[in-house]
């Protein structure tokens, strides 16, 4: 049986999760076909028919108030945390961030985190830099990613001339740790 492209398409578009959207009624105006595309620590960001717009978490009802206050939490923490504020804002690009240039760490899984931070930092700090550096914090993240495999090790890294952050994640033997340094921007 030959399926018609057309409804392939159809298919494929009808049950990919970023084409849904909901209906909310807030304070009794609703809102058709929501789309939230951040939280912050008071409100849901969102797009709908008429626009764009922030909605307060207070007003929300109390299951969409649950369901978005783990990403307000975190949002909260990335006020005054440089990992928190990295995994939220990577996790709003949805995976975006994950293009380009990421050396592969060819290291056993029970390495320890100054031995990874010292191969991930070895094409852009020289060597009497990274001697003056130190680890402040080693965190597991979430970064959601919209695929499996979003749990990350981020290591704060404290330095000359600025603090880093380098991610780092165990894929397997033949591979090693997958890595990714970014400054802090703190």
């Amino acid at each position: 049986m030959k399926i018609p492209p057309a409804l392939i398409l159809l298919l494929a578009f009808s049950s990919a999760p970023w084409c849904w959207s909901d209906d909310w009624t807030i304070r009794g105006k609703t809102y058709r076909n929501i789309h939230v595309i951040g939280v912050n620590p008071d409100t849901v960001s969102v797009t709908y028919d008429g626009g764009t717009g922030r909605l307060p978490l207070a007003d929300l009802t109390p299951e969409l108030q649950a369901k978005y206050k783990d990403s307000a939490a975190l949002a909260t923490d990335a006020l005054t945390d440089p990992i928190a504020h990295l995994a939220v804002t990577l996790s709003a690009t949805y995976g975006l961030w994950a293009n380009g240039a990421s050396p592969m760490i060819l290291l056993p899984k029970n390495a320890t985190p100054d031995q990874l931070v010292r191969e991930a930092l070895k094409p852009i700090v020289r060597f009497e830099h990274y001697k003056m550096m130190r680890i402040e914090k080693v965190e597991e993240v979430k970064i959601d990613t919209g695929f499996p495999g979003s749990n990350y090790t981020a290591v704060l890294i404290h330095g000359d001339p600025s603090d880093k952050i380098v991610l780092l994640q165990y894929v397997n033997e033949k591979v090693g740790w997958y890595s990714k340094v970014f400054d802090s921007g703190w």
